[in-house]
C-alpha cells in the first residue's frame, strides 16, 4: 500500500491565497453571515440610515439586540422620565400660569419649582441625544451585536421593530398633544 505522507498535511492558506471575495476553503465571502461578530455590515443593510425601533422603542430595541446592560440603564433612565412626562406638563403649565405675583403684577414661578424643571428637562434631553445615536447607529449596532439567520431575517426583524416603533411614537405624541390641548383650554 502506497501511502503518501502529503496527504494529510492542510495546504490551505499557505499558499496562493485564495482569490479575492473568497475564503481559504472556497466559500464566497458575500454568502458568510457576519451577524453578531463586530465584522462590517452587507451591502443591503449597510444602505438603512435610521432605525425608528431603536429611536422609539429604545431600550427594549437594546435587550432585544443583546445590549442588555446598556438597555437596562436607558430603561431606569428614560422609564421614570415617561412616568412623570406627564407631570413635567402639568408643572409647566402651573408656572406658565402661576399665582405668584410679583409687585408690578407680573408671575414669577418658585425658584425651587424652577430647578426641578431644569433638572428634569436637561435629563430628559441627555436621553434624547442617546435616541438620536441609537436611531443613526440603530442597523449598525443590531448587526454587530445579534446573530440573525441571514440578511432576509435581519431585514424582516427590523421591519417589524420599525412598524411597532412608529405606532408608538405615533400614539405617545398624539397622546402628549392631546394632553397640551387639555391643560390650555381647562
Amino acid at each position: 500500500m502506497d501511502e503518501n505522507p502529503h496527504n494529510n498535511i492542510d495546504f490551505r492558506g499557505v499558499w496562493p491565497p485564495p482569490p479575492a471575495g473568497f475564503t481559504a476553503e472556497g466559500e464566497n465571502t458575500a454568502d458568510i453571515n457576519t451577524s453578531g461578530t463586530k465584522r462590517a455590515m452587507p451591502e443591503p443593510i449597510a444602505g438603512y440610515k435610521w432605525n425608528w425601533g431603536a429611536f422609539f422603542l429604545n431600550w427594549l430595541w437594546m435587550m432585544n439586540h443583546r445590549m442588555i446592560g446598556l438597555g437596562i440603564v436607558f430603561a431606569l433612565v428614560q422609564l421614570p422620565l415617561a412616568a412623570i412626562w406627564v407631570t413635567v406638563q402639568y408643572a409647566v403649565f402651573v408656572v406658565l400660569r402661576s399665582e405668584h405675583l410679583d409687585t408690578s403684577g407680573n408671575a414669577t414661578p418658585d425658584s425651587g419649582t424652577l430647578r426641578v424643571l431644569m433638572v428634569i428637562c436637561i435629563v430628559w434631553m441627555a436621553a434624547f441625544l442617546g435616541d438620536l445615536y441609537l436611531g443613526y447607529c440603530g442597523h449598525k449596532l443590531a448587526w454587530r451585536k445579534r446573530r440573525f439567520l441571514s440578511v432576509e431575517h435581519y431585514i424582516s426583524v427590523e421591519s417589524l421593530w420599525r412598524k411597532w416603533g412608529i405606532i408608538c411614537g405615533i400614539t405617545v405624541g398624539a397622546i402628549s398633544i392631546l394632553d397640551v390641548l387639555y391643560m390650555a383650554l381647562s
